[in-house]
């Protein structure tokens, strides 16, 4: 610190925990509060200001609640997460490479629920062939279905659908197509509606 390569920081660090129910959400805070142990860390839970603490771990450059306490320089570099996370799963297709680690990209969508894909690329970069390239592996490998929103020309898609037995459809002013909500079905494995499902979308 004498020759100005080691600073000190004040420094907050807040955890989020979500549960379903209190009892589980009890049992990952011992399990978070031990792991935090085993690196000399001593964790403290917020009493009654755990709305105010939720606002605090939210990305909105407040810290309401401060718990400060100044660290050096090298261990506050740690709490920085500039890492490169990998996609390795086991049952996955290739989807491509990591471009920070150069390790391959290998996704099994139907590991989220629910299993959507949102792909945003530049213009004329393949996004369309990326896309009908997974349809065609999640038709041919398991017993899905696929619906593709694509503001795309027909000749991206129309052939391209009739071939793999599916049906193409042009929503625009003046066509044809449309779609009627009080016929879509629930999936088989829904076994209920939830209320927000039943609340209009404004």
């Amino acid at each position: 610190m004498a020759r100005g390569q080691v600073r000190i920081f004040d420094l907050t660090l807040s955890v989020t925990l979500m549960s379903h129910d209190l009892k589980e959400l009890q049992e990952a805070i011992v399990q978070l509060k031990q792991t935090a142990a085993g690196f000399s860390l001593v964790l403290r839970e917020t009493w009654l200001e755990e709305a105010v603490a939720f606002r605090s771990t939210m990305p909105l450059n407040q810290a309401i609640v401060r718990r400060v306490r100044p660290i050096p320089t090298t261990p506050l570099a740690t709490t920085f997460p500039f890492t490169a996370g990998e996609l390795l799963h086991e049952q996955g297709e290739l989807w491509g490479l990591n471009l920070s680690t150069g390790n391959a990209i290998i996704v099994d969508p139907r590991r989220y629920s629910p299993a959507h894909l949102l792909l945003v690329a530049q213009t004329r970069s393949g996004k369309s062939m990326c896309i009908k390239v997974l349809a065609t592996q999640a038709l041919f490998t398991a017993d899905e279905d696929v619906m593709i929103l694509d503001p795309s020309p027909a000749i991206d898609y129309e052939r391209w659908a009739r071939r793999v037995g599916g049906t193409y459809a042009r929503f625009a002013v003046g066509s044809d197509d449309r779609i009627n909500p009080c016929e879509i079905l629930l999936p088989a494995d829904m076994k209920r509606i939830d209320d927000d499902m039943l609340r209009p979308v404004t």
